[in-house]
């Protein structure tokens, strides 16, 4: 008996999210803060969970993690909503926000997850690619198409993964100002760039909603915490949708606890972005590959005179995981590796320098 016919057809169309099964000791695939969080944290969160009463459920909004975060964001908490990762922020506000035949602006590439919820949403997908040559969008045909098409949403990842670009703040700004719908604003990998994060004018945009999440620079890819900023009208409607008591106690304590450690963060990215100028300067010295700007705690590199994916194999091979982002439009022949420790990073280059000669 085949059980296709009970599902919708947008559904059937679509594969489950994947991440290579491939495996090696230094791990650079998934963009993720190679340091943990400290000692002292995690020994005061062991105490905490000894006092948790695991039998009773979590508040359904975590009230007390997000007066924590208007505090450090200098924001009002009904402009903020918590979710169990920024995947299920996506999933939850895309379908509060969009129908069938909605246009919504994606440029392209973007993270794979929002072209997948929209296509969920039988929303109208619009795209438009970038310069191949440095992987960055032209703000002025960003601007043309928003005003050709006057999206219902428009996504915008800011740096943006898995390109590692950056739209100007100006242009940003402009753009938000443009768009005659509501402007999703991805600042995932923020702590990395040189762009401020807007945040601090998010009341001059009433049409504007801003992603951010503890998986990146705060180092806690493994308890799945995100959150929404935006208007406390955008915020009620979107809460509508979002699916209760999914950030649990220990996850709320989690994001209390490093909020305390705000200086340990900012070591850590101190740290990272010392690490991505020694790899940006040694991987700029190779021959038969194309290095790209970055703006993020990770760095696109194309393929010249192999290919993608023998080159994915051979760093297997040596003991180093990357990510094949060549799939992607515009990335043909592209891999994607993030900042690691020193020894990591050291174990790469090692790697590297056996595939790729010197110029």
């Amino acid at each position: 008996m085949t059980t296709e016919h009970f599902f919708r057809s947008v559904v059937l169309r679509e594969k489950a999210y994947h991440v290579s099964d491939d495996s090696a000791p230094v791990k650079l695939n998934q963009n993720e803060n190679p340091y943990s969080p400290p000692a002292e944290l995690t020994e005061a969160l062991v105490a905490d969970f000894r006092q948790f009463a695991l039998n009773r459920y979590p508040s359904v909004f975590p009230d007390e993690l997000n007066k924590k975060l208007a505090e450090h964001l200098g924001v009002h908490p009904d402009c903020i909503l918590t979710g169990h990762g920024s995947n299920e922020l996506i999933y939850s506000s895309l379908w509060a926000i969009l129908g069938y035949g909605d246009r919504v602006f994606i440029p392209s590439p973007s993270f794979s997850l929002y072209g997948t919820v929209a296509g969920f949403c039988e929303a109208s997908v619009l795209s438009v690619l970038p310069d191949e040559h440095t992987l960055r969008h032209d703000p002025v045909v960003l601007e043309e198409e928003l005003i050709r098409h006057q999206p219902k949403l428009t996504i915008l990842c800011n740096p943006n993964n898995p390109s590692a670009q950056v739209i100007p703040h100006a242009d940003l700004t402009n753009l938000i100002q443009k768009a005659a719908g509501l402007v999703w604003l991805d600042e995932a990998y923020i702590d990395y760039s040189v762009n401020p994060t807007l945040v601090p004018v998010l009341d001059d945009y009433r049409n504007l909603i801003i992603l951010r999440t503890f998986s990146k620079a705060y180092g806690l890819a493994g308890i799945r915490l995100g959150y929404l900023l935006g208007s406390p009208e955008v915020m009620i409607q979107l809460r509508k949708t979002k699916v209760p008591f999914t950030v649990d106690a220990f996850s709320q304590r989690v994001g209390i606890r490093l909020l305390e450690h705000q200086d340990w963060v900012e070591s850590v990215t101190r740290q990272i972005l010392a690490e991505r100028s020694r790899l940006a300067s040694e991987l700029s010295r190779l021959s038969g590959l194309r290095l790209f700007e970055t703006d993020t705690n990770f760095f696109i590199f194309k393929v010249l005179e192999k290919t993608a994916a023998s080159v994915f194999r051979e760093l297997v091979n040596g003991g180093v995981l990357v990510r094949n982002v060549s799939g992607y439009p515009a990335m043909a022949d592209c891999l994607r590796v993030n900042v690691g420790t020193p020894e990591e990073n050291d174990h790469f280059l090692k790697t590297m320098k056996m595939i790729f000669p010197a110029n």
